[in-house]
């Protein structure tokens, strides 16, 4: 496995060549154990993805990150993880590579450059900050990755209080879409690799 300090210039030129498949982003916790439901969910989305033909691009640390890398790579697709320099944290041992950003903006920047599409699962506050920039730069119109997936109940509460609480105009919230289910989540990614 490659570690890589970033340094844009060459990330943006020879990173990713290996990455052949379509490349979502998959958010969610670091915080989650082996035992917990939403790790063993987490990693049978994974193994899903990669048996679909996706390579999954992930922040490559513990819990969701390392739950979705070691699915992907069970599923036969590939794992990158896009880290932070200042993070003292191990990347997981599932990805194939993993790259440092220095700042957290530059490495949001680098998941909305390099991947097709955006998922999230269970998150926290990192998790809620990397679907808010994405959703924003879709609302924006810098992003064509519509619509961000965020899958399970607690991101569809997030959005009713964001609707009911929140100044968002209402032409925002189709740019996200819940999702409840594995089943639901293979025919909408075979959906739009049809398109």
């Amino acid at each position: 496995m490659k570690i890589v300090w970033l340094q844009p210039k060459i990330f943006y030129g020879r990173n990713f060549q290996k990455f052949m498949n379509k490349r979502i982003a998959v958010f969610g916790s670091a915080n989650l154990k082996e035992t917990d439901s939403d790790y063993q969910e987490a990693l049978q989305i994974g193994r899903l993805l990669g048996q679909l033909g996706w390579d999954v691009v992930t922040g490559g640390y513990g819990g969701v990150m390392q739950a979705v890398s070691r699915g992907c790579c069970e599923g036969g697709g590939c794992a990158l993880g896009i880290g932070l320099a200042f993070f003292t944290h191990h990347h997981n041992t599932y990805v194939n590579e993993f790259v440092k950003a220095k700042t957290l903006g530059e490495r949001l920047d680098l998941f909305a450059a390099k991947c097709d599409m955006f998922l999230a699962l269970a998150g926290g506050i990192g998790t809620i900050t990397e679907v808010m920039y994405c959703w924003d730069i879709t609302r924006a119109g810098a992003s064509n990755k519509v619509p961000v997936l965020v899958y399970g109940q607690a991101w569809e509460k997030l959005l009713t209080l964001l609707k009911a609480e929140f100044v968002v105009m209402d032409s925002a919230f189709p740019l996200v879409q819940v999702i409840h289910t594995q089943n639901e989540l293979t025919g909408y990614l075979r959906d739009w690799h049809g398109q």
